[in-house]
């Protein structure tokens, strides 16, 4: 069953914790093997929230779900690029 949460404005110190917390609840439940983070509403992503999905790729990959990105903007693409993190997610 693919599952896909939707995180939207600014993903920053202010909202990441709400936004991680969504995440990792809908990995670990039961029934989910396929996540698609929707970032399509994203508009500003700093470090936290990076580290936010890198978090919830580990946790993915403990409990056997695939975590996937989709609707990345521009400047997200160019932001994980940057970072050498486009070859750690499935980006769809």
């Amino acid at each position: 069953m693919r599952t896909t949460v939707t995180w939207s404005g600014d993903i920053d110190l202010s909202t990441v914790w709400a936004a991680q917390s969504e995440l990792m609840a809908v990995i670990e439940a039961a029934g989910a093997d396929e996540v698609v983070v929707d970032l399509g509403a994203v508009t500003f992503l700093d470090s936290m929230g990076i580290s936010a999905l890198l978090s919830a790729r580990g946790a993915a990959e403990t409990a056997g779900v695939r975590l996937m990105l989709s609707g990345l903007s521009d400047s997200i693409e160019k932001l994980f690029a940057v970072a050498g993190l486009t070859g750690l997610f499935d980006i769809v």
